[in-house]
């Protein structure tokens, strides 16, 4: 969401803490978990997650194995998330 100002990110996070909370009660995969929450979330915070360039997705970490998702920043991985289903 380029150019998203701060009454707009607070909007967008609020609506999704409300898709959060419905989501919990459907028992929605990991994937689901991922895709629905995870990454839109970084969306709002300005990361491209649809970029092959930034966001690589099941990436491999030579010290530590695989990640859901590992974000680069500079041409450089500097963010790594482990995504979980709920429960």
């Amino acid at each position: 969401m380029p150019g998203i100002n701060k009454a707009e990110l607070e909007s967008a996070i609020k609506q999704l803490i409300q898709e959060y909370d419905k989501a919990r009660s459907s028992d929605p995969s990991e994937e689901d978990v991922k895709r629905n929450l995870i990454e839109k979330l970084f969306e709002y915070l300005g990361w491209k997650t649809d970029d092959f360039e930034v966001c690589h997705r099941e990436a491999h970490i030579i010290t530590s194995g695989f990640v859901d998702i590992a974000l680069k920043l500079d041409e450089k991985r500097t963010l790594f998330v482990e995504c979980k289903r709920f429960g």
